[in-house]
């Protein structure tokens, strides 16, 4: 009996072990190089990273949820004239500057980058988990890793073993591949009225707390953003278009109390 402990201890545990380690780390490496396709920046970021199929739009626009949600449900413009990058606060300006990089480096420069969102989205800075998943995953480009580095201001250190990251080399991955792949900047169908007016002014009031707990919220902009900021400026510069910056609709009760 001691025996058959003995040989399970000290040999076919540990051969299956390493057995199931060899495994792990063959699936991961036939999947290094598949990007991850999980949400919607995910997908951006490929379509900006093609070079196949060149997209040429006079205009690219940027921005945070709300403007992403006008985007998804109107057509805005000619289809093939604007090339919509919106994503959401949880990148911030840090991930449009990527975004835009990216994009510049493999198609015809625009006349016109726009950065539509709320004043908080210039002001939000990623950290810990969200700057994981929105932007360390997302751009994994070495000039890109570098530069989030020092946005972060530190050097990340990822466990050399994939068990330790099955989520994010082998599982994201899978899906990844199962997943569509996407080809074009995404634009909704739906044509916008010209007659549209402005929703009421009531307003519920549990959604109204939530509201004016926005505005409790100080709106500075770190200077590692205004950095950033200055990077976009010296593309602009660079590529020859111009830059207009549109803040999104906010709530009046948010407003009245921000003033």
């Amino acid at each position: 009996m001691k025996d058959s402990w003995r040989k399970f201890l000290l040999f076919k545990l540990p051969g299956t072990l390493a057995a199931i380690l060899i495994l792990i780390e063959a699936l991961a490496f036939a999947l290094e190089e598949v990007r991850p396709n999980r949400h919607d920046l995910d997908r951006l970021a490929i379509i900006a990273d093609q070079t196949n199929g060149t997209i040429n739009s006079n205009i690219i626009v940027f921005g945070d949820s709300v403007t992403q949600d006008v985007f998804k449900t109107f057509r805005i413009g000619v289809e093939g004239q604007i090339a919509n990058l919106t994503t959401n606060k949880a990148s911030g300006i840090i991930g449009s500057y990527l975004l835009l990089s990216r994009y510049l480096q493999n198609h015809p420069a625009p006349e016109t980058a726009v950065f539509a969102a709320t004043p908080e989205f210039f002001a939000f800075s990623p950290e810990g988990d969200v700057a994981e998943l929105y932007l360390s995953s997302v751009f994994h480009h070495e000039n890109e890793q570098d530069y989030i580095d020092g946005y972060m201001g530190e050097k990340r250190s990822a466990s050399p073993i994939s068990l330790m990251h099955m989520e994010g080399r082998i599982g994201t991955k899978i899906i990844s591949v199962l997943s569509p792949a996407p080809t074009k900047f995404p634009m909704g169908h739906r044509v916008p009225g010209t007659n549209a007016l402005a929703s009421g002014t009531d307003v519920r009031a549990h959604v109204l707390e939530d509201i004016l707990k926005r505005a409790e919220r100080p709106i500075d902009i770190p200077s590692k953003n205004s950095d950033v900021f200055s990077e976009i400026c010296t593309l602009a510069k660079k590529y020859k278009f111009n830059i207009h910056i549109v803040f999104a609709p906010v709530p009046i009760s948010l407003f009245e109390a921000w003033k």
